[in-house]
């Protein structure tokens, strides 16, 4: 079973540890990686479904991906995003692997979940359409979006108004987050981690979270990041990228061999990996 990632970045590591969980668990796995870029995107894809019996859309190509195609599932269509790619009957079809996982780990908060309270989101890319999917389907019905682009916020906030009904988004603007009230009961971020993502850095005060509160993180590396190691030190209930990242990796697993992986060992080891 040969399989790859098309990404302007790819994630060697991560999906280096998939495949060696794969064929440890009896399957044949090889993983190959392509890196592309949005001017040769189109081509490289197309010459990737010629070779390959299942595609990971890895970083910078998750939206772009959904415009390549005329048929997707509701899911796909409703977030207009997707990281896998896989051919059934002859027709390739596009999924999210991370949708699932996001999901599969906010579940496992229990009881301090607080679906009625308000979430927020940092990002407006690939991964904030996928976040907010997720919320919703656990039941958020108030959602805000910061992000350092207004306009793109502002145009993802009109896609998802036009998508789901009951559901009420606005735009938080950078400096506005130090001023925010304590109404918020999880927030994910989905932008990458730098010293220069300004957004990130008023978010450390978690002045705006509804204490216990869950923070969740979908950078992979570093496993610890500032925002994770903050929010372990006011007793919010944290999730860490690379555990999302494990879930949807085994959601993939799932998909692409009809197998079971242990997610808890996936955990372990991508975190280990990534930590050297």
């Amino acid at each position: 079973m040969k399989w790859a990632e098309i990404a302007i970045e790819n994630s060697t590591t991560r999906y280096n540890v998939l495949s060696e969980a794969l064929v440890s668990n009896g399957h044949e796995s090889q993983v190959e990686f392509i890196e592309s870029r949005p001017q040769t995107f189109s081509e490289d894809l197309a010459k990737a479904k010629n070779e390959f019996d299942f595609i990971k859309i890895g970083r910078g190509f998750s939206e772009e991906i959904v415009k390549e195609f005329k048929h997707y599932s509701a899911i796909v269509q409703n977030v207009k995003a997707a990281d896998c790619l896989f051919k059934i009957e002859g027709k390739w079809w596009l999924r999210s692997s991370l949708l699932h996982g996001i999901q599969k780990k906010i579940s496992t908060v229990g009881e301090s979940l607080d679906i009625e309270s308000s979430a927020l989101v940092v990002g407006a890319g690939a991964g904030a359409r996928v976040a907010i999917a997720s919320l919703i389907k656990v039941g958020f019905k108030k959602i805000s979006i910061a992000n350092q682009f207004a306009e793109q916020a502002t145009e993802l906030i009109k896609e998802i108004k036009k998508v789901y009904f009951g559901v009420e988004v606005d735009f938080i603007q950078k400096d506005h987050l130090i001023l925010l009230p304590g109404v918020y009961g999880i927030v994910i971020n989905t932008t990458p981690f730098s010293e220069h993502n300004d957004v990130l850095k008023e978010l450390y005060f978690f002045n705006f979270l509804k204490l216990p509160g869950t923070v969740i993180d979908l950078v992979l590396d570093p496993v610890e990041t500032k925002l994770v190691q903050e929010g372990e030190s006011i007793g919010a209930a944290v999730i860490k990228g690379y555990e999302i990242a494990a879930e949807a990796d085994c959601v993939f697993a799932h998909w692409g061999w009809s197998t079971e992986l242990n997610c808890s060992e996936l955990v372990s080891q991508l975190k280990e990996k990534l930590s050297t």
